[in-house]
């Protein structure tokens, strides 16, 4: 399974009335792919799903760092 199809489980499987299973997950692939964009990104949405933004914006500045294209950029 590649990074990506891990990604959309994820996201496929978030609850956004609880998304604590969902920022654990994220943070476990950010310990192994600690500079891709889409997993900051991604970890970056899950925070500010769960109503913490600064958090949030912290990952989004990251992820446009680590170069952040596409769709993910033009809605970040």
């Amino acid at each position: 399974m590649t990074l990506d199809d891990e990604l959309d489980l994820i996201f496929a499987a978030r609850d956004r009335d609880n998304m604590e299973p969902t920022v654990n997950a994220l943070l476990h692939l950010r310990a192994s792919h600690s500079e891709n964009a889409r997993v900051l990104y991604e970890l970056g949405g899950a925070y500010d799903t769960a109503g913490r933004e600064t958090e949030a914006r912290g990952l989004y500045e990251e992820a446009l760092t680590a170069g952040l294209e596409g769709d993910l950029l033009r809605r970040c």
